[in-house]
């Protein structure tokens, strides 16, 4: 058997085709009721995705899908790598860095997370709602409320109508926390 002969050409796929497919079932999965139901439409997304790197193996779009299904399934180790291989060919990507900056405020890591929204902050999604609320979110969550302060007014700037963003500013405000020990070490 000639190995050559029998190769498939993977450029023969519609990538259109892939992604909307991948999509769907990434929604049904996500809307999903049972677990079973879950895991089979996360799995099949994923199936989908991986046609799509086999086609153009650089495709970021793939890749990121692919890595937050795997984050949502909880298997960590895998939705760690396909984000880590993003964002080394593109270290720039504002979706790729936004949504590992998720991946590590879910976990907790802040400071890792931060780093990632900033680059996507930076490269792009300074006027994404979901990317400035997260930050305000991940400088208020580490203590730096003037940062967050900061943040919250940016995202009430892009959706004035987030009545939540005027509580939040508000209760830094009245939390003093210019006068606090936090403060008082940096300005010295």
């Amino acid at each position: 058997m000639d190995y050559e002969a029998n190769r498939f050409n993977y450029s023969s796929l519609d990538l259109n085709k892939l992604k909307t497919s991948g999509n769907n079932y990434f929604n049904q999965g996500i809307n999903a009721r049972r677990k079973f139901e879950r895991e089979q439409a996360f799995n099949s997304a994923i199936g989908e995705y991986s046609l799509m790197l086999k086609t153009e193996p650089r495709n970021m779009f793939a890749m990121v899908q692919i890595a937050r299904v795997y984050d949502m399934l909880g298997q960590d180790k895998l939705a760690s790598n396909y984000f880590i291989h993003a964002t080394n060919i593109e270290p720039n990507n504002a979706r790729a860095n936004y949504f590992y900056g998720e991946y590590y405020f879910k976990r907790g890591k802040l400071q890792k997370a931060l780093k990632h929204y900033l680059i996507s902050y930076k490269n792009g999604n300074s006027n994404d709602f979901n990317t400035v609320c997260r930050l305000g979110m991940t400088y208020e969550k580490l203590a730096d409320l003037k940062n967050a302060k900061i943040f919250y007014q940016k995202a009430v700037k892009i959706n004035p109508q987030k009545r939540a963003l005027y509580t939040k500013i508000k209760n830094i405000d009245n939390a003093n926390y210019e006068s606090s020990e936090y403060y008082k070490d940096i300005r010295e």
